[in-house]
């Protein structure tokens, strides 16, 4: 999925499932300056602990999964151009965009 807005409320939800996201820089301000911080916070609340029963950025699959060892991690493009690579699932980035993994690993947030 290849995004360039993402605009969530209090109260509002995005379900990547077990999908992973593209989230362009064009045209988003967060208020603080900063894309990667602002989509790390909205995974963290929908993680909530581990339950994924929180608003933001969630995932049904990583809820449904008994061992609670999938979740959502993020990278900016560059660091993950940094690590040897061109594409993200097949699909072109920049630098600044915040790439979103659904992945196996429970604990760690800000990592692929």
């Amino acid at each position: 999925m290849v995004i360039d807005t993402l605009d969530l409320n209090a109260t509002g939800t995005l379900d990547l499932n077990s999908n992973d996201m593209i989230l362009s820089h064009l045209g988003i301000d967060g208020g603080n300056g900063s894309l990667l911080h602002d989509v790390g916070l909205a995974i963290g609340s929908a993680r909530a602990g581990g339950a994924w029963t929180g608003v933001g950025l969630t995932s049904t699959s990583a809820r449904l999964r008994s061992q609670h060892n999938t979740t959502l991690g993020l990278m900016s493009g560059s660091n993950y151009t940094s690590l040897g690579n061109s594409t993200f699932n097949g699909r072109s980035y920049a630098a600044a965009d915040v790439l979103v993994r659904h992945k196996r690993g429970a604990t760690c947030v800000n990592c692929f």
